[in-house]
């Protein structure tokens, strides 16, 4: 019995080597799953802090764009405002230089009448005066 003891003894010991065996390639098989799986998970790192880099810079890109747009609308505003301003100008100065022309105008139709009264009532009165030379 002892004889059939140990050979079971060594059985078990083989059977264990082979298990152990059996679970050293398990334990590099499943090394090898899990390096793989962290070589993929390094290169999804890498690839979503390369796309993060690459919006970052878009929306700088972006922002720079949308800042010279809000500069170019400002000046045109404000170019706006001086042309509205310079023809409200003008148009002040049109006014004025119509109403001064009317009363002009109106002044030169009044001298005028003044003076045709005047001529008048001076041809008149001339052709009344008694002149003393034809007597």
């Amino acid at each position: 019995m002892p004889l059939s003891c140990f050979s079971s003894v060594l059985a078990s010991f083989r059977g264990g080597a082979a298990a152990a065996a059996e679970d050293d390639a398990g334990e590099e098989g499943t090394a090898a799953l899990l390096r793989r799986r962290l070589l993929v998970g390094e290169a999804a790192a890498s690839s979503d802090r390369e796309a993060a880099a690459n919006l970052e810079e878009e929306v700088g890109a972006l922002e720079r764009a949308l800042a010279v747009a809000v500069a170019e609308r400002a000046a045109g505003e404000a170019r706006r405002r001086d042309a509205e301003a310079r023809a409200d100008d003008g148009e002040a100065r049109l006014l004025a230089a119509a109403e001064e022309k009317d009363a002009r105008t109106s002044r030169s139709s009044c001298l005028r009448r003044r003076r045709r009264r005047r001529n008048a009532s001076r041809s008149a009165t001339s052709s009344c005066r008694f002149r003393p030379s034809t007597i």
